[in-house]
């Protein structure tokens, strides 16, 4: 059947075969005329952190895990079979403790001439909320994705996480953005500059207790939000792939990642 990628400018003609459950195998059965593929794989997000519950900082927002998009070609045999191993998210922190990761932390694809391809989930955990500092955003899958750092003291909200561009036959990932300190708004989780626009993790608000950082956003959809005011904040959508959980504010938890993805393109 026809298929685009995400970004919207993969080849009209191509084929398509995607697989999104999690904590599953899926298999394809390469078609009697197909000797190369191109794929799009997303690793698994990370979970938001918990906030503090003295009150104090929110919770850093989950970072997202790595993102390839149409790459390849890669080299398969007519008949084979191409096995995908995904990862649900992972899970938020709860009060008081650091975002959780994906276990395995990673997407698996067997079956291909080249070998193994292993795309890896968010690059370590959210930082629970301190009082009165918020915590810093989880990393995503690549050591260049640093999270964003949390407010300290009472002084400025959390910063936002790494933005970054991805385009057609590369990788990126981003990172999750900073608890706010006590009284003031968590940061905005990374985004992934696409054609298809840019999206958000959202930023959490601070209250008598720090807003929550942003999940990263991984170019699916948007990340987690940050909790508010005390209030728990929303996980990463099902369907933004390899996004990062939002970080909890003052004494709520943390909310889980998305999890992985893999389309292949024939």
């Amino acid at each position: 059947m026809p298929g685009r990628s995400w970004l919207g400018d993969s080849p009209a003609s191509l084929r398509v075969w995607e697989y999104t459950t999690p904590v599953t195998v899926g298999n394809f059965i390469v078609p009697s005329d197909v000797t190369s593929v191109f794929l799009d794989v997303a690793g698994p997000g990370g979970g938001g952190a918990g906030g503090n519950a003295t009150p104090g900082g929110g919770g850093g927002g989950g970072g997202g895990g790595e993102i390839l998009e149409g790459v390849g070609p890669f080299p398969v045999t007519p008949g084979s079979t191409i096995s995908v191993t995904l990862s649900a998210g992972g899970a938020g922190g709860a009060v008081g403790a650091a975002g959780g990761g994906a276990s395995p932390n990673n997407t698996t694809i067997t079956g291909l001439l080249s070998g193994t391809l292993v795309v890896p989930g968010a690059g370590g955990v959210a930082a629970a909320g301190a009082s009165p500092n918020g915590g810093s955003g989880g990393p995503g899958a690549n050591s260049d994705a640093a999270g964003g750092t949390g407010g300290a003291g009472v002084g400025p909200g959390g910063q936002t996480g790494t933005i970054r561009s991805i385009a057609w036959g590369s990788s990126a990932t981003v990172a999750g953005g900073a608890g706010g300190a006590l009284s003031n708004a968590g940061g905005q989780g990374g985004r992934l500059r696409t054609k298809a626009g840019n999206n958000y993790g959202p930023n959490g608000t601070g209250n008598a207790s720090g807003g929550g950082g942003g999940g990263g956003a991984a170019g699916f959809g948007n990340g987690g939000t940050g909790g508010s005011n005390g209030v728990i904040g929303t996980a990463a959508p099902a369907t933004a792939y390899g996004a990062g959980g939002g970080g909890g504010s003052g004494n709520t938890a943390g909310t889980a990642g998305a999890g992985g993805m893999v389309r292949i393109y024939y």
